[in-house]
Protein backbone atom coordinates (compact mmCIF):
# COMPACT_ATOMS: atom_id res chain seq x y z
CA UNK A 1 0.00 0.00 0.00
CA UNK A 2 1.07 3.55 -0.26
CA UNK A 3 2.40 5.42 3.02
CA UNK A 4 -0.38 7.26 2.27
CA UNK A 5 -2.80 4.25 2.73
CA UNK A 6 -0.69 2.53 6.00
CA UNK A 7 -2.97 2.39 8.92
CA UNK A 8 -1.29 4.81 11.65
CA UNK A 9 -1.98 6.58 15.22
CA UNK A 10 -1.51 10.09 16.77
CA UNK A 11 0.90 10.20 19.76
CA UNK A 12 1.84 13.36 22.19
CA UNK A 13 4.60 14.74 20.74
CA UNK A 14 5.00 16.71 24.11
CA UNK A 15 3.43 16.68 27.09
CA UNK A 16 0.62 19.03 27.87
CA UNK A 17 -3.32 20.01 28.03
CA UNK A 18 -5.31 19.37 25.13
CA UNK A 19 -7.02 23.03 24.09
CA UNK A 20 -8.79 21.27 21.25
CA UNK A 21 -9.18 18.00 19.15
CA UNK A 22 -11.01 17.97 15.60
CA UNK A 23 -11.17 14.41 14.44
CA UNK A 24 -11.14 13.56 10.54
CA UNK A 25 -10.83 10.10 10.45
CA UNK A 26 -9.60 7.62 13.50
CA UNK A 27 -10.60 7.54 17.11
CA UNK A 28 -10.28 10.03 19.69
CA UNK A 29 -8.54 8.97 23.23
CA UNK A 30 -8.35 12.17 24.87
CA UNK A 31 -10.52 15.40 24.75
CA UNK A 32 -9.71 18.88 25.09
CA UNK A 33 -8.88 19.26 29.30
CA UNK A 34 -6.90 16.60 29.24
CA UNK A 35 -3.47 16.37 30.44
CA UNK A 36 -1.06 14.02 28.41
CA UNK A 37 2.30 12.81 28.48
CA UNK A 38 4.85 12.59 25.63
CA UNK A 39 4.39 9.78 23.46
CA UNK A 40 0.69 8.94 24.86
CA UNK A 41 -1.67 7.65 22.39
CA UNK A 42 -4.46 10.43 20.99
CA UNK A 43 -5.99 9.42 17.76
CA UNK A 44 -6.25 5.85 17.19
CA UNK A 45 -6.00 4.35 14.04
CA UNK A 46 -8.56 1.51 15.02
CA UNK A 47 -12.37 2.09 14.62
CA UNK A 48 -14.67 -0.03 16.91
CA UNK A 49 -17.44 -1.34 14.84
CA UNK A 50 -20.49 -2.39 17.61
CA UNK A 51 -23.74 -3.51 16.85
CA UNK A 52 -27.37 -2.03 18.34
CA UNK A 53 -26.00 -2.90 22.07
CA UNK A 54 -22.69 -1.59 22.07
CA UNK A 55 -20.81 -4.82 21.73
CA UNK A 56 -17.32 -4.40 20.15
CA UNK A 57 -17.86 -6.95 16.59
CA UNK A 58 -15.40 -5.66 14.12
CA UNK A 59 -11.78 -3.63 14.07
CA UNK A 60 -11.42 -1.38 10.93
CA UNK A 61 -7.78 -0.01 10.77
CA UNK A 62 -7.35 3.38 9.36
CA UNK A 63 -4.92 6.13 8.84
CA UNK A 64 -5.81 8.82 11.94
CA UNK A 65 -5.87 12.34 10.48
CA UNK A 66 -6.74 14.97 13.35
CA UNK A 67 -5.57 18.61 14.53
CA UNK A 68 -4.77 18.73 17.82
CA UNK A 69 -3.41 21.39 19.79
CA UNK A 70 -2.17 21.34 23.22
CA UNK A 71 -1.05 23.79 25.86
CA UNK A 72 2.79 22.86 27.57
CA UNK A 73 5.30 24.84 28.96
CA UNK A 74 8.97 25.22 28.04
CA UNK A 75 11.72 26.75 29.59
CA UNK A 76 13.75 29.60 28.84
CA UNK A 77 17.49 30.91 30.12
CA UNK A 78 19.99 32.70 29.09
CA UNK A 79 23.12 34.11 30.59
CA UNK A 80 25.56 36.71 29.55
CA UNK A 81 28.51 37.68 31.58
CA UNK A 82 29.40 41.75 31.90
CA UNK A 83 33.37 40.95 32.42
CA UNK A 84 34.12 38.79 29.27
CA UNK A 85 37.77 37.70 27.23
CA UNK A 86 37.98 38.36 23.47
CA UNK A 87 41.12 36.84 21.51
CA UNK A 88 43.07 39.44 19.73
CA UNK A 89 45.20 38.66 17.17
CA UNK A 90 49.33 40.09 17.58
CA UNK A 91 50.16 39.57 13.56
CA UNK A 92 52.83 37.09 14.58
CA UNK A 93 52.46 33.59 13.45
CA UNK A 94 54.92 30.51 12.48
CA UNK A 95 54.15 28.30 9.64
CA UNK A 96 55.29 24.13 9.28
CA UNK A 97 54.61 22.22 6.77
CA UNK A 98 54.05 18.18 7.46
CA UNK A 99 54.59 15.63 3.96
CA UNK A 100 53.18 12.74 4.29
CA UNK A 101 54.32 9.76 1.24
CA UNK A 102 52.43 6.77 0.69
CA UNK A 103 51.21 6.96 4.96
CA UNK A 104 54.64 8.12 6.20
CA UNK A 105 54.97 11.02 7.56
CA UNK A 106 58.03 13.77 7.21
CA UNK A 107 58.08 17.31 9.28
CA UNK A 108 60.17 20.26 8.37
CA UNK A 109 62.08 21.25 11.22
CA UNK A 110 60.80 24.34 13.31
CA UNK A 111 61.26 26.11 16.30
CA UNK A 112 58.30 25.65 18.60
CA UNK A 113 56.95 29.61 19.16
CA UNK A 114 56.60 30.25 23.23
CA UNK A 115 53.61 32.17 22.77
CA UNK A 116 51.49 32.27 25.79
CA UNK A 117 48.07 31.63 23.82
CA UNK A 118 48.07 30.80 20.18
CA UNK A 119 45.90 29.17 17.78
CA UNK A 120 46.73 26.17 15.21
CA UNK A 121 45.71 26.23 11.97
CA UNK A 122 45.75 23.06 9.10
CA UNK A 123 45.03 23.01 5.54
CA UNK A 124 45.46 19.62 4.23
CA UNK A 125 45.96 18.86 0.13
CA UNK A 126 46.86 16.06 -1.79
CA UNK A 127 49.13 15.96 -5.18
CA UNK A 128 46.98 14.97 -8.06
CA UNK A 129 47.62 14.71 -11.65
CA UNK A 130 44.59 15.65 -14.06
CA UNK A 131 41.22 16.05 -12.32
CA UNK A 132 40.50 12.96 -10.56
CA UNK A 133 44.08 10.77 -10.38
CA UNK A 134 45.13 11.42 -7.04
CA UNK A 135 48.89 10.55 -6.14
CA UNK A 136 49.90 9.28 -2.45
CA UNK A 137 52.25 12.21 -1.42
CA UNK A 138 49.67 14.70 0.60
CA UNK A 139 51.46 18.18 2.91
CA UNK A 140 49.82 19.81 5.33
CA UNK A 141 49.93 23.22 6.12
CA UNK A 142 50.34 24.55 9.63
CA UNK A 143 49.83 27.87 10.98
CA UNK A 144 50.50 29.08 14.33
CA UNK A 145 49.07 32.58 15.17
CA UNK A 146 49.73 34.53 18.49
CA UNK A 147 46.62 36.23 20.37
CA UNK A 148 46.15 38.18 23.14
CA UNK A 149 43.29 37.64 25.53
CA UNK A 150 41.88 41.07 26.11
CA UNK A 151 38.90 42.04 28.99
CA UNK A 152 36.23 43.61 27.61
CA UNK A 153 33.53 44.88 30.40
CA UNK A 154 29.83 45.98 28.99
CA UNK A 155 27.89 47.97 30.63
CA UNK A 156 24.54 46.47 32.24
CA UNK A 157 22.06 48.29 29.77
CA UNK A 158 24.48 47.13 26.69
CA UNK A 159 23.66 43.62 28.33
CA UNK A 160 20.39 44.12 29.07
CA UNK A 161 19.92 45.24 25.12
CA UNK A 162 21.30 41.85 23.66
CA UNK A 163 18.85 39.83 26.10
CA UNK A 164 15.96 41.50 25.14
CA UNK A 165 17.25 41.34 21.33
CA UNK A 166 17.81 37.39 21.55
CA UNK A 167 14.82 36.62 23.59
CA UNK A 168 12.57 38.64 21.05
CA UNK A 169 14.19 36.10 18.30
CA UNK A 170 13.44 33.38 20.25
CA UNK A 171 9.90 34.58 20.22
CA UNK A 172 9.61 35.64 16.67
CA UNK A 173 11.13 32.05 15.36
CA UNK A 174 8.40 30.50 17.74
CA UNK A 175 5.78 32.17 15.91
CA UNK A 176 7.13 32.26 12.73
CA UNK A 177 6.90 28.29 13.37
CA UNK A 178 3.22 28.55 13.89
CA UNK A 179 3.04 28.50 17.84
CA UNK A 180 0.93 30.97 19.65
CA UNK A 181 3.05 32.65 22.74
CA UNK A 182 -0.25 31.82 25.34
CA UNK A 183 1.92 32.98 28.79
CA UNK A 184 5.02 34.73 29.11
CA UNK A 185 6.93 33.79 32.25
CA UNK A 186 10.74 34.96 31.33
CA UNK A 187 12.43 37.88 33.58
CA UNK A 188 15.54 39.41 33.17
CA UNK A 189 17.52 39.79 36.83
CA UNK A 190 21.03 41.66 37.38
CA UNK A 191 23.63 41.19 39.94
CA UNK A 192 27.39 42.34 39.76
CA UNK A 193 29.00 39.69 37.57
CA UNK A 194 26.23 38.58 35.00
CA UNK A 195 22.76 39.53 34.02
CA UNK A 196 20.20 36.74 32.62
CA UNK A 197 16.91 35.89 31.41
CA UNK A 198 15.39 32.47 32.84
CA UNK A 199 11.44 31.58 33.20
CA UNK A 200 9.01 30.00 30.85
CA UNK A 201 6.74 29.90 28.41
CA UNK A 202 3.17 28.32 27.87
CA UNK A 203 2.84 27.24 24.27
CA UNK A 204 0.10 26.42 22.15
CA UNK A 205 0.93 24.07 19.28
CA UNK A 206 0.02 21.64 16.87
CA UNK A 207 0.44 18.40 18.26
CA UNK A 208 0.23 14.72 16.91
CA UNK A 209 3.37 12.94 16.11
CA UNK A 210 1.97 9.88 13.54
CA UNK A 211 3.18 6.28 14.27
CA UNK A 212 2.23 3.27 12.68
CA UNK A 213 0.83 0.38 14.90
CA UNK A 214 1.49 -3.15 14.43
CA UNK A 215 -0.86 -4.36 17.44
CA UNK A 216 -4.41 -3.15 17.84
CA UNK A 217 -4.37 0.03 19.63
CA UNK A 218 -6.29 -0.15 22.58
Amino acid sequence: PKKADVPSSLVAAQSGIIESIYVRSGRALVAAGDEVEKGQLLVSGVLLITDDGGTVVNRQKVRADADVMIRSRIPYHEEQAITFSEKKYTGKQANRVLLQILGADFALPIRKPSWECSDTLSKLCQLRLFDAFYLPVCWQQITVREYENLEICHTKEEILSILNSNLQYFMKNLEEKGVQIFENDVKIETDEKSCSAKGQFTLIQRTGKRVERTRTDS
